[in-house]
């Protein structure tokens, strides 16, 4: 007898008439039925995820993972907050899957044919800004999806870093074999084509959930999962900060009254060693004189003070603002101070003979008075700064936030992941469960939990970590074990007369040689902790912070 091998349309055909398994709604929710104040718990040992499970084991497990629950909230406002590895605390969600029949049978795990947990960053203010009460069956996802999320997206190789969440229940990995819904054939073609193409999709980051060990779930009579929550990443985005629009922050008037005098409405001033010839040797930024009260700006009753308040504005251009290099917001800027012209000659009626516009001057002096470049064009100080008016000075002021704007694009290193103290995340897992293998699989999401914060690194939560340091007597035994290789200008510097360095007369003149200078590096510890205690004690009487940043206790003699 041959068997026979239906075709796929016939099978379909054929299944659609067989009597099913009646169907019935699969949830996931927080382990044990509570609300979302009892998704996370918190872990502090070496082994935590054992710990966790073995807690799990036991009769009074509620009361064990309890106890792990809600253990830091904000003093303000409650809002949970969780601690980085480097606390030595470890985060974990735990999950049931059940199904909801009488009696809410455990989901078998044999039906689970993927899943995952998102972590979204929140957007919005009002969830959490007040103490939270949360008790169990409490439910925050109405309250939250009305604020919105955002996720950790991917686009291929490249972090988007967090984008909004337009879709929350949509499946998190289009790239998924496993769909809620099976590929048609023109889906199919479709993402033929855009693999062809060259097309990305962007892809929020999954992170694993794991089925509990059988005895666990066994000795509970639950289907629990449990995932590690990432509270520190090296993952940056990839994507550039957006600029600040300077010109309309809160803190807008403090950007103004911080540029100088020179980039705003001013009245004529006569300017420091007028007709001199500028000398890198001048430094006006070394010695800041007494600042006006009421504006901030050195006082100008003095030649010290119009020379300090004159580098100050050399300094703004040429690093602050980048307004020397091509192109952007910078030559808006010194198209605008081209257009005044600083006097140089004047003869005996007080007429001007010759100018130069500022944009030019400030373009040769800023590298000689600030840069400390030898004046080899013979730039001269010029004899005043004119009067600039309401019809200038604004558009100087704007054309310079506009640089500030720039130049931030410039300089903002990328965003990590995880960046600013006050930011708000919460979990949220799902399953992809196939009950028929005729049919694809269907996508089941848990409720979000509590939003948390997460403690920045330097937060004092956690063990101490403990450093040994050697005796006096065991000074002799620390042979070097770290070398330094110093080009010849160090090398020549930190061999002169410590007396000279301290008093800003060092040379870098010498021997042109290369030097390799091994040290101990236990004796670099001892010396940046007898430095380190010095300073402390000196910076006590400004911050008056030795009663809780400094705790020292008698103990037992090493052995």
């Amino acid at each position: 007898m041959v068997a026979l091998t239906l075709h796929p349309a016939a099978r379909r055909k054929l299944m659609a008439k067989l009597p099913h398994d009646e169907a019935h709604d699969i949830a996931l929710r927080p382990l044990g039925g509570g609300g979302a104040a009892t998704m996370i718990a918190t872990a502090g040992e070496q082994s935590y995820i054992e710990a966790v499970l073995e807690d799990l084991k036991q009769p009074d497990w509620r009361a064990a993972i309890l106890s792990r629950q809600g253990l830091r909230r904000g003093a303000g406002d409650g809002v949970l907050e969780l601690a980085q590895p480097v606390h030595r605390r470890f985060h974990m969600a735990l999950f049931e899957a059940y199904c909801r029949t009488p009696g809410s049978p455990r989901l078998d795990p044999r039906k689970i044919a993927g899943m995952g947990l998102v972590l979204r960053r929140q957007l919005g203010e009002s969830i959490g800004s007040g103490r939270l009460k949360i008790g169990a069956g409490h439910d925050l996802r109405d309250a939250v999806e009305q604020e919105g999320f955002e996720g950790w997206m991917n686009d291929g190789p490249t972090r988007r870093g967090w984008l909004r969440i337009a879709a929350p229940d949509l499946d998190p990995d289009p790239t998924a074999q496993n769909r809620r819904r099976a590929l048609s054939a023109a889906r199919s073609i479709e993402t033929m084509i855009a693999v062809r193409k060259g097309e990305r999709r962007l892809v929020e980051q999954v992170l694993p959930l794991f089925v509990a060990p059988p005895e666990v779930c066994e000795a509970m009579g639950r289907t629990v999962l449990y995932g590690l929550i990432p509270v520190a990443s090296p993952d940056l985005s990839d994507a550039p900060p957006p600029p600040p629009d300077y010109a309309n922050l809160a803190e807008a008037g403090e950007m103004r009254r911080h540029l100088s005098a020179y980039l705003k409405a001013r009245p004529g001033l006569e300017l420091p060693r007028a007709g001199e010839r500028l000398d890198p040797a001048w430094r006006p930024l070394q010695a800041p004189p007494p600042l006006d009260a009421s504006d901030g700006e050195p006082l100008t009753d003095n030649a010290d003070g119009r020379l300090y308040s004159f580098g100050i504005f050399l300094q703004q251009l040429m690093i602050e603002l980048g307004a020397f290099e091509p192109g952007g917001p910078a030559e808006e800027l010194m198209r605008l101070l081209g257009q005044i012209d600083l006097p140089t000659a004047r003869n005996g009626y007080g007429e001007t003979t010759a100018s130069v516009n500022a944009a030019d001057f400030v373009r040769a002096a800023a590298p000689i008075l600030i840069g400390g470049e030898p004046n080899d064009g013979g730039v001269h100080m010029p004899l005043e700064w004119p009067a600039v008016g309401d019809d200038v000075g604004p558009r100087l002021t704007d054309a310079a936030l506009a640089c500030l704007a720039s130049r931030f694009s410039q300089l903002a290193p990328k965003t990590p992941k995880f960046h600013g103290d006050s930011q708000r995340y919460a979990i949220r897992g799902f399953l992809r469960v196939r009950m028929d293998p005729a049919c694809p699989a269907r996508l089941v999401w848990s409720n979000y939990s509590e939003p948390f914060r997460i403690l920045p690194w330097w937060h004092s939560e956690g063990p101490a970590a403990r450093i040994a340091l050697p005796s006096l007597g065991k000074l002799k035994g620390m042979k070097p074990n770290v070398a330094f290789e110093l080009p010849p200008e160090i090398a020549n510097l930190v061999a002169g007369d410590p007396k000279k360095l301290s008093d800003g007369e060092g040379s870098t003149g010498g021997i042109d040689i290369f030097w390799l200078c091994s040290f101990s590096l236990p004796a670099i510890t001892l010396c940046a902790f007898i430095v380190l205690s010095i300073f402390l004690g000196l910076l006590n009487l400004i911050f008056g912070w030795m009663a809780w940043i400094k705790i020292c206790i008698p103990i037992p003699r090493p052995k």
